[in-house]
């Protein structure tokens, strides 16, 4: 009974294993076209790896079977026997089959992938447009370093098959021994191509054609590590130290070019942004922070000393330029003439980034000399004043006045590329000046001819010769704000003389006189109610003195026809009293005892009734 339910439990676990064993081999050969190899494996190793596992899997039962004497007898143990030894011959076929390939391969390519330069171009030269044998050129940048992966890979397989037990072939054994120094060669390498590709990087392209013969220096350096080192060769290290020496050398010459370049961009910078006369070089009131009233005279002053202040600083900074460029000079070409061909290039570079910079400076001067003359938070920072000259209002300064100054200053501004002469074609040297006539300045060729063409500088100088033309011409601001103070121009007319001296002639009502006397005193009242002060733009008109004078010259005529209307109506009342006395006499003296006294009487009454309805035209 025991032994019968041994022998059933023997049964149901063969034929669990063979089942098992089913499902191994059927997984073995679903998957040893593309073997599931474990983590960081290489493929072939990692394919035997596998395939043992499988085996391993599937022969650890058999060695159990074994410890049980007639087990693997049975019927069943022999099927489960014999479908081991077919799977295990399987496995050992195909590790056998792997391991040969491999073999074969790494004895074929190792010696060929060691005899390859040890640096090589990123982007290949196409096969069809390489030089022919023995004529080498230099691939195009960029450039890495040629340890194939196929070496790597090499070095991996030998180092896994190892330790799975398998021989390894003398050739991969000696490139797998060579790893360490291989990985610090690769190191080394890239470290220094890193280094050449940042220093690359860094040369602007106009530099490139200052450093032609530093940089081919530099590529026959390299070119060993294209031809003839290989990674069997014995020389890397040193080509690995010549390099870095190379690089060193090559470092320091871009580094002192660039150092120059630096300095020169400085001073181009400093001419690009600076503002030759700006709103903060007004002197302002320290409590209200407005700008300080001054002449027009002393504002063309004060723009013309900060514009030759600042220009005379550029102009020092300018002329640093030529030492920096022969530094520069010195390095690339070991000469010091200020005219080397091999910079001429160079010289046109920086000309032209002079030039654009000059144009900025002189543009936006113009700009910001515009914006300053009409802004409230400049303007008005000059002063003016009306004044009267008999029956004219003049203002002082006179609108030609106004008119040159500002225009000076313009062309000051303007004018400021003189500052910066050109140099000779070819080199960093300064034109000098030009002598074209006894009585003339020596002309000096500079960036104002080119300046005074560029097309934004010359709106801008149209526009404020505009803008002071529409402020000073006779139809312009200050011509207006004059001509609003002709409204009193008739009290300095003559015919009001005449007509005054008529109405001595010729005595006029009350109610004319009071016209008269109230006009002229509205007239007085309306000049004092004015604005003592005025802005047009950035000048301040002071009318002070014209309000006062009209306000004078009204109620000088005020007082004019108040003495003539008094004048008259003395006479007038003189006479009338003189009359009045009489008539009293007349009736107070006369006796009427008699008819025709009565009638005298009464005929000096009639006259008096006569005379009654003229006096109120005397009040």
């Amino acid at each position: 009974m025991i032994n019968r339910q041994f022998t059933t439990l023997y049964d149901e676990v063969m034929e669990q294993y063979l089942k098992e064993l089913s499902q191994i081999h059927a997984l073995f050969d679903t998957h040893k076209a593309k073997p599931l190899i474990y983590e960081n494996y290489p493929p072939t190793a990692g394919a035997i790896a596998w395939a043992r596992d499988l085996y391993h899997r599937a022969k650890k039962p058999i060695l159990k079977f074994k410890q049980h004497e007639g087990l693997l007898e049975t019927p069943e143990g022999l099927e489960a026997k014999r479908k081991y030894l077919i799977f295990a011959r399987a496995v050992d076929a195909y590790i056998t089959s792997l391991y040969e390939a491999w073999e074969k391969t790494t004895l074929e390519r190792a010696t060929d992938l060691l005899k390859q330069p040890i640096l090589a171009a990123v982007h290949p030269v196409p096969q069809n447009t390489r030089k022919p044998p023995g004529k080498f050129r230099m691939p195009p940048l960029p450039y890495k370093v040629n340890f194939v992966p196929e070496l790597a890979l090499i070095i991996k397989e030998a180092k896994y098959l190892d330790r799975l037990g398998f021989a390894i072939p003398e050739t991969a054994l000696q490139i797998a021994l060579q790893e360490d120094k291989f990985h610090a060669y690769v190191r080394d390498l890239s470290l220094k191509l890193s280094q050449y590709d940042a220093l690359i990087s860094r040369i602007a392209p106009v530099e490139s054609d200052l450093l032609t013969r530093q940089v081919a220096i530099l590529q026959r350096t390299l070119r060993s590590g294209f031809t003839p080192l290989n990674w069997n060769s014995q020389r890397v290290p040193a080509f690995i130290e010549a390099v870095q020496r190379a690089l060193n050398e090559f470092s320091g010459v871009v580094s002192q070019i660039q150092k120059s370049a630096a300095m020169i961009s400085g001073v181009v910078d400093a001419i690009h942004s600076t503002v030759l006369f700006q709103p903060a070089d007004l002197k302002r009131d320290s409590r209200t922070k407005k700008p300080l009233l001054i002449d027009v005279g002393q504002f063309h002053e004060t723009v013309e000393a900060t514009r030759t202040a600042r220009l005379n600083d550029l102009s020092q900074q300018y002329k640093s330029i030529e030492p920096l460029l022969k530094k520069v000079e010195e390095v690339v070409a070991s000469t010091a003439s200020s005219a080397s061909p091999l910079l001429a290039n160079y010289y046109r570079y920086w000309e032209k980034r002079l030039c654009n910079a000059i144009v900025v400076m002189v543009s936006t001067s113009l700009s910001v000399f515009r914006e300053m003359l009409t802004h409230p938070d400049c303007a008005p920072f000059c002063r003016a004043s009306c004044l009267l000259g008999g029956r004219d209002v003049v203002v002082t300064p006179t609108a030609a006045d106004v008119n040159k100054y500002v225009t000076k200053c313009i062309r000051g501004l303007s004018d400021a590329a003189k500052t910066f002469p050109r140099w000779k074609r070819g080199t960093c040297l300064e034109c000098p000046p030009i002598d074209v006539g006894e009585d003339e300045e020596p002309f000096v060729f500079s960036y104002h001819q080119d300046v005074s063409k560029n097309p934004h500088v010359i709106k801008l100088k149209d526009d404020l010769t505009s803008y002071v033309k529409r402020l000073t011409d006779e139809e312009g601001a200050l011509q207006q704000y004059k001509a609003s103070w002709e409204v009193y121009d008739g009290l300095w007319d003559e015919t009001s003389q005449r007509e005054l001296d008529k109405i001595s002639e010729e005595p006029r009502g009350v109610v004319y006189f009071d016209a008269k006397l109230e006009t002229y005193a509205g007239l007085a009242s309306d000049a004092l109610s004015r604005d003592r002060t005025t802005d047009v733009d950035f000048l301040r008109i002071d009318c002070s003195d014209v309000a006062k004078g009209v306000a004078s010259q009204s109620l000088s005529w005020r007082d004019r026809y108040g003495k003539v209307l008094r004048d008259v109506s003395f006479e007038k009342m003189t006479a009338l009293v003189d009359s009045w006395d009489a008539w009293r006499r007349d009736i107070d003296g006369t006796q009427c005892n008699s008819i025709e006294t009565l009638m005298f009487v009464l005929n000096t009454i009639a006259k008096v009734r006569s005379r009654r309805p003229a006096v109120p035209s005397l009040h």
